[in-house]
């Protein structure tokens, strides 16, 4: 996982500008609502990297 890096990621990528359903769209509260549960790469990669440091605890005991 050393390969994981965040650094320069919107200097390349243009921010979200929407949530992908279209205005006046039946059900469009309700999935803007599942999509902002939804989990993002940012938060996958956190867990990750703290699941890796307690296996290395895990490790060296």
């Amino acid at each position: 996982m050393a390969e994981l890096h965040l650094s320069g990621w919107w200097s390349n990528n243009a921010p979200p500008t929407d949530v992908g359903v279209e205005p006046r769209t039946p059900g469009r509260r309700d999935a803007i609502k599942l999509y902002g549960k939804s989990i993002c790469i940012p938060q996958a990669i956190a867990v990750l990297l703290r699941l890796q440091s307690l296996l290395h605890l895990i490790e060296d005991s």
